[in-house]
């Protein structure tokens, strides 16, 4: 997706999860290193952007060196994306989203469930 098409994904991204608030400063900087290491893909009907995805760069190294994991859940109206960064005691989230109540409880749901797994020092 190329940088000149980013008015349009902010403008679904308002249209499905509602306005962006003081997050949308960040969402700008973020998405447009995405798209500067081309990890951001768009789909288009003409010139008309519809959709669009990231993805990340996930290396696993096995026998202790690294082992970094990126989980995402995805609901009618809300979006969870977080993983295990800085050891196995911290969770880092990377984007929350909730359109109600009861999907923002389900979401950090999620987020709280890994507390009766590890031992968790910092959620970020």
């Amino acid at each position: 997706m190329p940088a000149e098409d980013l008015e349009q994904e902010l403008d679904l991204r308002v249209r499905a999860f509602g306005p962006l608030g003081s997050y949308r400063e960040r969402l700008i900087e973020d998405n447009l290193a995405l798209i500067a290491a081309g990890q951001m893909l768009g789909a288009y009907e003409g010139n008309r952007l519809v959709g669009t995805a990231r993805y990340l760069d996930i290396r696993q190294w096995w026998h202790g060196l690294a082992d970094y994991s990126e989980f995402a859940y995805l609901a009618d109206d809300g979006f969870l994306s977080y993983g295990f960064d800085g050891g196995p005691r911290e969770i880092e989230v990377s984007y929350l989203a909730a359109g109600s109540a009861a999907t923002a409880a389900a979401l950090w749901g999620i987020l709280g469930s890994h507390r009766c797994q590890r031992t968790l020092d910092t959620t970020r």
